[in-house]
């Protein structure tokens, strides 16, 4: 059975944000929609760049790395095509990762080019023997889009971040969606 790092599986809380003072990187690809290319800021972040830890599961010691990532990924991809978790305030792309998932929410930017307002990125990590999912949440370089005045021109990461969780309101309803998965993720990879 899949326990919480912090041994409580029904719950993700969302700790105090770490400290990290880098700015995000990301990386660009085109999306290619009704015969025009546009492009699109895509949710690859660097290791190091600043985020909130919104939850945290400690996988069983018999699951596959590898079978979980793409079971946890496969639930993120079809959050909006099951009618349980529809509609979302703002589009969502998802994209898989070596270990994982990154969840953009995304916005329409000046020039008509879609951009990414939050990254919620989950990923497998080792801690001391243990395979862990972490679940963080990013800045996009769109969040200014949902930021109030007061937080867009904060220097302080964590101020941002914090207003950017409260801002997205989708959130919390990926995040409660998210334990069954887990879960089930991990049954599927043991």
């Amino acid at each position: 059975m899949l326990n919480s790092y912090n041994n409580n599986p029904a719950r993700l809380s969302i700790p105090a944000p770490s400290r990290c003072f880098s700015a995000p990187t990301w990386n660009t690809s085109t999306l290619v929609q009704s015969g025009r290319s546009k492009t699109v800021q895509v949710s690859a972040m660097s290791p190091d760049a600043p985020s909130l830890q919104l939850a945290t599961a400690k996988l069983p010691s018999a699951a596959n790395v590898d079978t979980f990532s793409s079971n946890i990924y496969q639930w993120a991809a079809t959050l909006t095509t099951n009618s349980r978790n529809m509609p979302f305030a703002l589009p969502i792309r998802t994209d898989p990762s070596k270990n994982g998932f990154s969840l953009s929410l995304l916005r329409v930017v000046d020039g008509g080019e879609i951009a990414a307002v939050a990254v919620i990125k989950a990923s497998v990590e080792p801690v001391a023997s243990d395979n862990v999912l972490f679940i963080r949440l990013y800045e996009g370089p769109a969040s200014n889009l949902v930021l109030g005045e007061k937080l867009r021109k904060s220097g302080n990461v964590n101020e941002r971040l914090t207003g950017l969780l409260n801002a997205c309101v989708d959130v919390p309803l990926i995040m409660n969606s998210m334990p069954p998965a887990i879960r089930k993720a991990a049954t599927v990879s043991s």
